[in-house]
């Protein structure tokens, strides 16, 4: 049986010192409650200092962290960039998914932005010309 308890304690002091995967698990203590409450503020702020130290699997998280809006607004831009930065390092656990989830994102947005686009379109009413070339739109 696991000992969050213990497990929280040890990783606080090493994260101390600043130990990266120290600092990367007890973000993900906070992150997912074990040991402790639920904190994505603090879970943020530790992957990121993490993240400072060049631990991927932080990057990786941030990513995670800021397109879903955990402990933080949600920031599509972020993400993209983290996921990014989590797969330019070719860590063979971290840089697959972090790549998926950029090309995910970017596909996502991509699409977001054509709808928006014909959404628009379809809203737009062309200019109505009378025979003498004056514009009739609104006039009543």
């Amino acid at each position: 049986t696991p000992d969050y308890a213990r497990a929280l304690e040890w990783y606080r002091r090493a994260a101390d010192k600043p130990h990266a995967p120290s600092l990367y698990h007890l973000a993900l203590m906070h992150a997912y409650g074990r040991g402790t409450r639920i904190d994505h503020a603090r879970a943020l702020l530790l992957f990121d200092q993490a993240a400072d130290l060049l631990h991927v699997g932080a990057m990786y998280y941030l990513g995670v962290m800021t397109l879903y809006g955990h402990g933080v607004p949600v920031d599509y831009t972020m993400a993209l960039t983290w996921f990014r930065k989590a797969a330019q390092f070719e860590d063979p656990g971290v840089a697959p998914p972090a790549e998926d989830a950029h090309a995910e994102l970017s596909a996502a947005i991509a699409n977001a932005n054509e709808a928006n686009k014909a959404a628009l379109a379809r809203f737009e009413t062309p200019l109505v010309e009378d025979a003498a070339g004056v514009d009739t739109v609104g006039v009543s």
